[in-house]
């Protein structure tokens, strides 16, 4: 029963014994694996699924366990890595920030560390994209979904740029191919808040 399952999870959290938890959701995502039986697999849904990996890689780095992060990034295309990540985002913004957070141990996590793996997890996914040829179809949307974070968290611009330069900067594989998709996404996402900039102000 999935949703039991889930329930003790929430209350390891909740009790402050996440590394037990941690533990248990490692549990529960092997035991969807096993190729031998799919008994269980076929009794979660998605929903149950998606939450088990989220919470298992915000648990992870809350322990600074950041290798078996980049271990369970690798095992996902960089498709499923832009929903994980896009689903961090949501749990701060949806679930993070909410009154009735302080009663669930799970929304505990979220609120503390959903934004921090987000961006630690995004960074992983685009330096990925940097070095696979031909460019992957996603590197404009996981560009731009960093820089969305970068600004959700409330880095300055300046932050931004740096962080960028430092993934190019270290990123020896990186082709003029990767520079050019890159460097176009990042100019329309200037162009587009220019012109959102711009109506605001005409309006006004």
């Amino acid at each position: 029963m999935p949703t039991l399952l889930t329930i003790r999870l929430d209350r390891l959290c909740d009790d402050k014994c996440r590394d037990i938890a941690l533990r248990l959701v490692a549990v529960y995502r092997k035991c969807l694996q096993d190729t031998s039986d799919s008994r269980f697999l076929d009794s979660c849904a998605v929903s149950f699924q998606e939450q088990w990996l989220d919470l298992h890689v915000a648990l992870l780095y809350s322990f600074k366990k950041k290798e078996e992060v980049i271990a369970i990034l690798k095992q996902l295309s960089l498709e499923d890595g832009y929903n994980l990540v896009q689903r961090l985002i949501d749990k701060d913004t949806s679930q993070g920030r909410t009154q009735s957070s302080g009663s669930s141990g799970i929304n505990r996590i979220w609120r503390h560390h959903s934004l921090k793996t987000a961006e630690f997890s995004s960074q992983c996914l685009l330096t990925t994209a940097l070095i696979i040829c031909p460019p992957p179809n996603c590197l404009s949307s996981l560009a731009v979904q960093l820089v969305n974070l970068q600004k959700t968290i409330g880095n300055s611009s300046q932050a931004v740029i740096e962080m960028l330069h430092t993934l190019v900067d270290q990123n020896k594989l990186m082709t003029s191919a990767h520079m050019y998709i890159l460097c176009a996404t990042l100019s329309e996402e200037v162009i587009s808040l220019y012109l959102k900039l711009h109506t605001i102000f005409y309006k006004c």
